[in-house]
């Protein structure tokens, strides 16, 4: 006859408190993962929301700016500024404290003034009209290329330039960008 040996208990008790930990500890450890991944899309969420909230902002203040220093062609639908260099020193000023690219591009997309002061960065020297089209409706807001003008993703506001009298027409558009790094490179560290 087989005789049974029996474990003793302190080594039945051992393996079950062991499993329970590894599980336990397994389990909390996916929580936290999830919890980690749930709070980088929240965080890049805000940023975005941010980025878009400052960007239109500063592009309605050189619009109001562009009103103060400019008139308007009604007959050829353009926009004439008269005091050049004051609007291109504002403008650069006010690219570099907000660390921005501001572009003011014509009706038909083609870049009247840039704060760029070298134009290495950009691919294309028009707005494509798919791009203007989505302005004309109120704002334009996109994280890519606008529509190739950059060669890397930047987070861009765009707003219309309308005449001031009742047809309000749509003379020029002003497009502020910037960089969109920071969100970039938390999406790519996971």
């Amino acid at each position: 006859m087989k005789s049974k040996v029996k474990k003793p208990a302190g080594i039945f008790r051992r393996s079950i408190l062991l499993k329970y930990l590894t599980v336990s500890l397994s389990i909390i450890l996916v929580c936290m993962i999830a919890m980690g991944i749930a709070m980088l899309f929240f965080v890049a969420n805000y940023w975005e929301e941010e980025k878009k909230a400052n960007l239109v902002e500063n592009a309605e203040q050189v619009v109001d700016m562009i009103y103060k220093v400019a008139r308007f062609d009604h007959k050829n639908r353009q926009i004439l500024v008269q005091e050049e260099d004051y609007f291109k020193i504002t403008i650069s000023t006010i690219a570099k404290s907000t660390d921005a690219t501001i572009l003011i591009a014509d009706n038909k997309g083609n870049i009247l003034y840039s704060s760029e002061t070298n134009s290495s960065e950009s691919v294309v020297k028009a707005i494509p009209s798919y791009i203007l089209s989505d302005t004309a409706l109120d704002v334009y807001f996109d994280s890519k290329t606008l529509g190739g003008y950059y060669d890397t993703t930047h987070y861009t506001a765009g707003v219309p330039i309308r005449t001031k009298d009742t047809k309000a027409e749509i003379v020029a558009y002003c497009y502020v960008s910037t960089k969109s790094s920071f969100v970039s490179g938390l999406v790519m560290a996971t």
